[in-house]
């Protein structure tokens, strides 16, 4: 199997313990946790832009879909907080680990979103609710997603305002539909 290892300043994936078991179902929770995590990283980082708090968290999400569809992990890994935690019980470490896992090992990620909601909490807490859809091959729009087997997810995620920066510090993901993405 493989190993995910955090360095000082780079992730590096290395022969070692075994990520997702040997069972399917442990390989579906892998996937799942996966994806989850790629698109949660892919909405955080919001660099000081101007604009309002909702403009600033939707200008990143082109940003790390980009990230993600290039296989750039480094990238992602400073859009999460390190207080990240969700109800998996996973934390930044584990998830940067799972992602870069992912990401080396498909040659292709193609995402479609949809954001169903962007509700500041607080002056420094954000709830954002989207829909994602992941393939193997290029996107164009909803029609495509049957055809492409995408996988779809709803994620709800809770984001912080940490030093000038919107970041994921929560995140929950479950199975969507076909009807979320119309």
């Amino acid at each position: 199997g493989l190993h995910a290892v955090e360095g000082k300043d780079d992730i590096d994936v290395s022969p070692g313990a075994t990520f997702i078991g040997t069972n399917t179902h442990m390989r579906r929770r892998f996937v799942s946790l996966f994806l989850g995590a790629c698109f949660l990283l892919s909405l955080t980082s919001c660099r000081k832009h101007s604009g309002s708090p909702e403009a600033r968290i939707l200008a990143q999400i082109s940003r790390a879909e980009t990230a993600a569809e290039k296989r750039e992990p480094k990238v992602l890994k400073e859009m999460i907080s390190d207080q990240y935690i969700d109800d998996e019980g996973n934390h930044k470490k584990q998830i940067v680990g799972l992602l870069t896992f992912r990401l080396l090992r498909n040659d292709d990620i193609h995402l479609l979103t949809r954001i169903r909601s962007v509700e500041l909490t607080g002056k420094d807490r954000a709830s954002v609710q989207v829909f994602v859809a992941m393939a193997a091959g290029a996107i164009r729009g909803p029609s495509d997603l049957s055809r492409l087997q995408a996988d779809l997810y709803r994620f709800d995620l809770l984001f912080a305002l940490e030093r000038g920066e919107w970041r994921v510090i929560r995140a929950a993901w479950r199975t969507a539909g076909l009807g979320d993405f119309v």
